[in-house]
């Protein structure tokens, strides 16, 4: 997914409303076994970047600035906040 931005953008997946199981059920089913996947059972991510539901996405850019953005997006909205992010 994104491909196109080689190493300038990194995907976090971030699993917190179900197990770890249904995480990786999910992450095998959907095709996104590329992607770093964390298990926040524990809501700690979450918390941090005041998430409340999903999906939601936390944009941060170099210099650690964030941004939430809260909704679905797809491919096409995911490459359209990464070059807004990374500036192409």
């Amino acid at each position: 997914m994104l491909d196109e931005f080689g190493d300038r953008v990194t995907l976090i997946g971030v699993a917190a409303l179900d197990d770890n199981s249904a995480m990786r059920a999910f992450v095998t089913g959907t095709g996104l076994t590329d992607m770093v996947h964390i298990d926040d059972s524990d809501l700690e991510v979450w918390m941090r970047f005041g998430i409340t539901g999903q999906p939601a996405w936390v944009l941060v850019d170099d210099d650690g600035t964030t941004e939430i953005r809260r909704g679905a997006y797809g491919e096409a909205g995911l490459a359209e906040a990464a070059q807004a992010l990374i500036g192409t």
